[in-house]
């Protein structure tokens, strides 16, 4: 049985982020799919992790093959929410040993639709995540 398109997406554009930081980031202590036991015995996956990005801060990012422009406009705080809150449940390992910890999301591109990317980065920035388009951090 084949994957979901959706599923086949989120794959194909992981690998892309996954490769241009493996290429262009050689001075940091980079993972992908690092495996993490949580606070709560469950076990989650974070998609980068850097060990230290500075003064012992470790940054943890997610990386979602999101189209905003497909979501009902009814959906976008709803995805958003579940984005960050994927990301916080990872927080609290690094938290409870009194490590700081730099979050992101990497989506694919900023959506076209009128003041939608402004409402997905205030959004998300109330909870101190910025959302990063990788159209426009990609290196090259």
């Amino acid at each position: 049985m084949s994957e979901p398109k959706r599923l086949l997406r989120g794959k194909e554009f992981q690998e892309i982020v996954r490769k241009d930081f493996a290429e262009n980031d050689k001075k940091s202590d980079l993972r992908f799919e690092e495996h993490l036991k949580l606070l709560n015995s469950k076990r989650g996956r974070l998609d980068i992790f850097i060990s230290d990005v500075g003064d012992g801060v470790v940054a943890i990012y997610e990386i979602k093959a999101t189209n905003w422009d497909n979501i009902k406009t009814k959906n976008i705080k709803k995805n958003a929410w579940s984005h960050q809150h994927q990301l916080f449940k990872y927080v609290d390992m690094y938290v409870k040993d009194n490590i700081d910890v730099c979050l992101g999301i990497i989506y694919p591109e900023p959506p076209q639709k009128e003041g939608l990317r402004e409402t997905i980065e205030n959004y998300l920035e109330k909870y101190g995540i910025p959302a990063y388009w990788f159209n426009e951090i990609k290196s090259n």
